[in-house]
């Protein structure tokens, strides 16, 4: 954690005190990928294009070299293609050179980099993203009703993932705290119109079906219920003090009888 940690390198010293760090700041998504080996800060690493692509691989010099975002920085020799000017290659992404040379109905040969260039990049991509996806899925199953719906939705926000679904397992009707999960998920971007199983984790099997519910009614019950309850109280109290009086009537009526008596 503190290897090649940018905020730690920068603050402490020999005569720091560990308990002044800023934690959010010491240990994040960032310092935690860093904190991985090789093997696995690979997984988390961003998507890049490769820094070099040919045309036709093995069959002349005609090739792009790639920014790690796929834009090309210098075109050379591709205006050996009929219809192609190097200038008007580069600064455009990788994709949309693709696209052109289809338009302009250039064939591509068999063994040319630059759709297979997009094509791993793009799976870089998803493998990375369904990779994150399947553990915030993981951290819901093993977490339970409450508390995995609640990491998940820390895991999403920190790993840029869905948030509406680790909100969309949380409802419990009996948890204390899910009015302050939905507001959390409201503040955070959410949809007032998601809708949210009701006790998904408790469902007899998975075949079952679950009532739904969005996060707008869901809110208005909560509301309703508290106004309702509120009511309530008002109604006890308001009877309360009713009984007080009778009672103060009573004992003054008593009084009253016993003195002419």
């Amino acid at each position: 954690m503190f290897l090649n940690n940018q905020y730690t390198n920068d603050i402490l010293d020999e005569d720091s005190d560990i308990k002044d760090l800023d934690w959010n700041e010491f240990y994040n998504t960032k310092a935690f990928i860093n904190s991985l080996p090789w093997s696995e800060r690979e997984v988390f690493s961003r998507p890049k294009y490769q820094d070099i692509v040919y045309w036709n691989r093995g069959h002349g010099s005609a090739h792009l070299h790639l920014s790690r975002n796929g834009c090309i920085k210098i075109s050379e020799h591709m205006d050996d293609i009929p219809g192609i000017s190097n200038k008007d290659l580069e600064g455009k992404n990788i994709k949309e050179v693709v696209c052109m040379l289809k338009e302009k109905g250039i064939k591509f040969p068999e063994k040319n980099e630059f759709e297979k260039a997009i094509k791993d990049y793009d799976n870089w991509i998803y493998q990375k993203d369904e990779m994150l996806n399947c553990v915030m899925y993981r951290i819901i199953e093993r977490g339970g009703n409450r508390i995995g719906p609640r990491r998940a939705f820390i895991f999403a926000k920190e790993f840029g993932r869905n948030i509406d679904i680790p909100m969309a397992y949380g409802v419990d009707r009996s948890d204390p705290g899910l009015r302050l999960f939905m507001n959390e998920y409201i503040k955070a971007g959410g949809s007032k119109n998601l809708v949210c199983y009701i006790g998904y984790c408790k469902r007899a099997s998975k075949y079952e079906k679950l009532p739904t519910i969005t996060i707008h009614q869901r809110l208005v019950n909560i509301f309703s219920n508290q106004i309702n309850q509120d009511d309530l109280s008002k109604e006890q109290e308001n009877a309360k003090k009713e009984e007080v009086r009778q009672l103060r009537l009573q004992r003054k009526l008593e009084k009253r009888r016993q003195t002419y008596q």
